[in-house]
């Protein structure tokens, strides 16, 4: 995945900064200070992690985001996740919501004048905002 994104992303992903903002980040979610992230507390950061990389995607349910993130990146299978999952879980978000974005740049970028004509204002909003 890191071959598909901008060299800077794909260096700040693995910089130190990145681990730190990761570690403050799971230290704010992880409320019992059990060193881990257990399903309870992983639902509302998974649901705003989710909204973050796709916006204009429907929400998930509370089951669908912990199947997503602790069937992905639950790599010891104790059903929390740890520290260094959740740098995994954050890096992942980031880059594809990159990929995304980029990809729907370069689609806007070939949209016509008379293409755009045809959408509705608020995607021709949206895509202006994105550019």
């Amino acid at each position: 995945m890191r071959a598909q994104l901008p060299p800077k992303l794909a260096a700040h992903l693995t910089s130190e900064a990145f681990t730190e903002r990761c570690m403050a980040s799971f230290d704010k979610t992880d409320t019992d200070n059990s060193n881990a992230l257990e399903p309870n507390e992983l639902w509302n950061e998974c649901v705003e992690l989710v909204a973050f990389a796709e916006p204009d995607a429907p929400p998930l349910t509370k089951e669908e985001c912990l199947n997503a993130i602790l069937g992905t990146f639950d790599q010891d299978r104790d059903g929390k996740i740890s520290r260094d999952e959740w740098v995994y879980v954050v890096e992942y978000i980031s880059a594809s919501h990159a990929i995304a974005v980029h990809k729907q740049r370069a689609m806007s970028s070939r949209v016509t004048p008379e293409m755009r004509a045809l959408l509705p204002p608020k995607l021709v909003e949206h895509m202006a905002s994105e550019a």
